[in-house]
């Protein structure tokens, strides 16, 4: 029987029977409040449906439409079907993925990185959702992972200078899934990297 919580109430999450968190905020150890990015983009999913039931998932359709490929769902939606830049910006999409309401995986904070990687963000609009939406701790550890791979990547200094310390020793996820190999002249990897952008 599911648990009944009054209305407007955020109902309280359990570890699964493995004894994972349930949301990324549970594996960081941290409450999450309300977004009001998270409730803007359900309306967008009424007007520009993918075929994604979560708002990850349509969050994915739209930066697979948009070109980020890093990690793509596997009942991809309709990539036609997504709104432009002008209705919901890349900065916004980047920040999205990393909210901590999200389900506890890690796929879409590789788009995000992929994002702030490409360059080209509007740090203003960014800075400003970075704490309005609470997203520091998240953002804080893809910057000291990304800055393993590129130490002098002007965007991740930005982010980690914006962010402070990550709040955490372990990572949420290895600077490998930030980025790739650089092929080098055997058809094997050279044994450097650079980031995904």
């Amino acid at each position: 029987m599911q648990q009944q919580t009054p209305e407007g109430c955020i109902p309280q999450v359990r570890p699964n029977s493995q004894g994972v968190a349930g949301r990324l905020a549970d594996r960081l150890g941290m409450t999450y409040h309300r977004s009001a990015l998270l409730m803007r983009i359900r309306r967008l999913m009424v007007d520009y449906p993918t075929g994604a039931t979560d708002s990850l998932g349509w969050l994915l359709d739209v930066a697979n439409g948009r070109g980020l490929c890093i990690v793509s769902r596997s009942a991809a939606g309709n990539a036609a079907n997504i709104p432009g830049e002008a209705i919901l910006s890349n900065e916004e999409l980047a920040a999205a993925l990393c909210l901590l309401e999200h389900p506890n995986e890690v796929q879409p904070l590789r788009v995000t990185a992929q994002l702030i990687s490409a360059a080209g963000v509007d740090r203003a609009q960014l800075e400003r959702l970075i704490v309005c939406e609470r997203i520091q701790p998240v953002l804080s550890s893809l910057a000291q992972q990304a800055l393993k791979v590129d130490p002098e990547h002007s965007e991740w200094k930005w982010v980690a200078e914006v962010c402070g310390a990550p709040q955490r020793d372990t990572p949420l996820l290895h600077w490998t899934r930030l980025a790739e190999p650089v092929p080098g002249v055997l058809p094997v990897a050279s044994g450097k990297w650079r980031l995904v952008a």
